[in-house]
């Protein structure tokens, strides 16, 4: 009598399923063949977990084989690495039974902006990461949460409104995001005399040279200098529109760099830090 044998049903199948730290280092030892890992990705799932932003979505994990008999791991190394490093498990779609040559296909387009995700003019999001930016001491920057910029705004609302208004011009190597952010915080810094600053800083983008303090003409040579936007090339930026569009300095004729530079960017990034912090939720 001829019997039957059974056939595994290998049909593709999503299960949501709560991934602990403990889970995600064990699916993690059947990721021997995926894609380098990219520190900057992880950090910003950890970023997403830390600010409760993480959500149930269609995207998650992605697996050869069954739940019972896992293969090889086609999607989801950097959400395992976010669960592991942070200690909070999250809850995630897992498909099974993927086949092999769907992994060409996995992440294969573009990632979706700030501007796709949450519908924010591009003038307002450049201005809010460039805040955002001198507010952080590292180098390697998480990817910007909807938080991240509701904190940004929250402390720095009013002047940003008021400049994207009335000084928005732009000018090649003068209106970068940098000097823009620059201007915010001296607003900030100054509000009895944030008119004064915007309209100096206008008089710049503008070169209305009869309209501006000699110090912040000299600026205006210093900036078009500059080129390439690596930290060191937006670290100038900062620093030399901060010492010439302060209104404190507007008397100097000469226009230096600070003595201590390291020690300047250091306090003006916990000053907005701390700004920042007074506005969070």
């Amino acid at each position: 009598m001829r019997t039957k044998t059974k056939t595994k049903n290998k049909t593709m199948n999503t299960q949501v399923i709560t991934v602990t730290p403990e889970l995600a280092k064990f699916w993690l030892t059947y990721n021997d063949t995926n894609r380098p890992v990219r520190k900057g990705n992880t950090e910003s799932f950890v970023h997403l977990i830390e600010q409760g932003e993480f959500r149930l979505t269609h995207q998650g994990m992605a697996f050869e084989g069954d739940k019972r008999n896992p293969k090889r791991l086609q999607d989801g190394q950097h959400r395992c690495l976010a669960i592991i490093k942070t200690g909070k498990p999250q809850q995630m779609m897992v498909s099974w039974n993927c086949p092999p040559e769907s992994f060409s296909c996995v992440d294969s387009g573009a990632m979706r902006s700030f501007k796709d995700l949450h519908g924010w003019d591009t003038a307002t999001i450049t201005l809010v990461k460039a805040i955002r930016e001198i507010s952080k001491s590292s180098s390697r920057r998480a990817r910007m949460t909807l938080t991240d910029a509701e904190v940004v705004t929250a402390a720095f609302g009013d002047q940003m409104a008021d400049l994207l208004d009335k000084a928005n011009t732009t000018r090649k190597g003068i209106s970068t995001a940098s000097t823009k952010a620059v201007v915010c915080i001296l607003m900030k810094q100054h509000p009895d005399r944030a008119d004064e600053i915007l309209h100096v800083y206008k008089a710049l983008t503008n070169i209305h040279f009869n309209e501006m303090p000699q110090i912040v003409q000299r600026l205006y040579t210093r900036l078009i200098a500059i080129e390439g936007g690596c930290d060191k090339a937006r670290t100038e930026r900062i620093l030399l529109s901060y010492a010439a569009l302060s209104p404190d300095n507007w008397k100097k004729g000469t226009l230096v760099m600070y003595h201590r530079p390291v020690d300047k960017m250091a306090e003006i990034r916990e000053w907005v830090a701390y700004q920042m912090e007074l506005t969070s939720p």
